[in-house]
């Protein structure tokens, strides 16, 4: 995994994509040229469809926007006029930060070391799965936002292929979350994918041995100290969403005991609920009592 932490905090240091990742208020015009250049170069023969070179023309369009405004084109004399900036144009190039401040690559490494340490558990592949699952339901949840009425709404950015292999799509999808969303979530993310990818897997196999142990590794880092014993909030969670899910698809189901303790009564209930349920369903459920997604 150490391949995988060195680059997660590696520079991207192709230009037009490295401006993807900043606020299009701080570009430089060299930096929106880049961009054009990125659109025209880097996307031939069958890369030619990636939503992410329409997604790099539509932050161009962005930077006019800010730049000239969104009127009409004006005239004169039906020669067209020479737009006039409404704001004045960045001349020194940013570093690179999250929405939070602070340094891209330091949080993007720092969230790289997370999936490794992950990886002691889950193992380099289910790890890996898990960010990329996190990725594509963090991104579903937080889609780009509304933009000029002048254009069309944005491309919608491709899933990542959630094939437990940390290359470059996956790198750059994690690097451009954290830009726009900013490390915390990130991080809330690759918590929710490892728990629906342990939760995928008890699905398909029909065991969901390994629930505790699942869920409080995947969430209790980010809930409280690693010494803390006590009842853990995410398990009094989980038990509330699988009384929700399974009073709607058992007549006899009986609700849990929201104790904040799993135990083999919340982990056979999990199975039960499996059986009725998606785990991709149960796992958003879950985050959206977590307040997550």
């Amino acid at each position: 995994m150490a391949s995988l932490v060195a680059m997660a905090k590696e520079p991207i240091t192709a230009p037009g994509r490295a401006a993807l990742l900043k606020p299009v208020e701080s570009l430089t015009q060299p930096e929106m040229m880049d961009m054009i250049h990125s659109a025209q170069e880097d996307y031939r023969g069958w890369r030619s469809g990636d939503p992410l070179k329409a997604h790099t023309y539509e932050k161009v369009q962005d930077w006019h926007v800010n730049i000239y405004g969104d009127g009409p084109q004006r005239n004169d004399g039906g020669k067209p006029i020479e737009p006039t900036p409404i704001r004045p144009i960045p001349e020194t190039q940013m570093s690179h930060v999250t929405p939070h401040g602070e340094d891209l690559w330091q949080a993007t490494g720092r969230l790289g070391e997370t999936v490794a340490q992950a990886a002691q558990m889950d193992g380099a592949d289910n790890a890996v799965k898990g960010l990329q699952r996190g990725l594509n339901m963090l991104n579903e949840a937080n889609p780009l936002p509304s933009r000029s009425p002048a254009y069309g709404p944005y491309t919608k950015l491709g899933p990542v292929d959630e094939d437990g292999q940390y290359g470059p799509q996956t790198d750059f999808a994690l690097k451009h979350a954290t830009a726009r969303l900013g490390a915390p979530k990130v991080a809330e993310a690759l918590a929710l994918g490892r728990f629906n990818t342990f939760a995928r897997n008890a699905q398909r196999n029909g065991n969901p041995d390994g629930l505790e142990q699942a869920t409080h590794a995947a969430f209790g880092p980010l809930l409280r100290a690693p010494r803390d014993t006590g009842p853990k909030v995410e398990a009094g969670v989980l038990q509330e969403t699988l009384n929700g899910i399974g009073a709607q698809h058992h007549d006899d189901w009986q609700d849990l005991k929201v104790d904040n303790w799993i135990g083999p009564k919340t982990t056979e209930a999990f199975g039960q609920v499996l059986k009725a349920e998606d785990s991709d369903t149960l796992t958003q459920t879950l985050a959206r009592r977590m307040g997550m997604l």
